[in-house]
């Protein structure tokens, strides 16, 4: 009888052992999913502070934030787009205008709705932020496409009144 009874112990604890590794296992995997969806978040999340603090330090007359951007086919992403005044003078009836190099990805102005943003009067060590919207249709062909912004308004003197926004299109 002693030996059946050690034989059942040890059945016990190959029982619980396979228990616990496999609870173990579980927990790990569950541990590592949670890990890659914060650090997923927390690069998303730091990278749009970054972009707050470069927004409010602009040191050029045209600046789109960020400069590139990965947009699935079917959604539409914002990005800012500032005018800084640097110059001594201040600008007057400032007007940012887009156009989108193809017809399956569309830059719009958030506030008008249009390729054309509201007219602003910047004076001199300020500066203005718009919302820019990029949309992929549906149909969007897959890859690079690009959208260019140009300022005109009075008073600008600064030579480079244009910027391009670089945009990869992804399933």
């Amino acid at each position: 009888m002693e030996k059946r009874g050690a034989l059942e112990l040890s059945v016990n604890t190959i029982i619980i052992v396979v228990l616990g590794v496999t609870i173990l296992i579980v927990g790990l995997a569950f541990i590592d999913t949670i890990k890659e969806k914060l650090l997923g978040t927390s690069d998303k999340v730091f990278g749009e502070i970054e972009g707050k603090f470069e927004e409010f330090n602009a040191q050029q007359l045209l600046t789109l934030k960020p400069d590139t951007l990965t947009i699935k086919t079917g959604s539409t992403e914002q990005i800012k787009v500032i005018i800084a005044n640097i110059d001594d003078n201040d600008y007057g009836s400032v007007i940012a205008a887009t156009e989108s190099l193809t017809a399956d990805v569309k830059c719009f102005f958030a506030a008008t709705n249009s390729l054309k943003s509201r007219s602003y009067d910047i004076p001199s060590g300020k500066q203005v932020s718009i919302d820019l919207r990029v949309q992929a249709l549906g149909n969007a062909k897959l890859g690079d496409k690009t959208c260019n912004v140009v300022i005109s308004g009075s008073g600008i003197s600064e030579p480079d009144t244009e910027a391009s926004l670089a945009i990869d299109v992804v399933k």
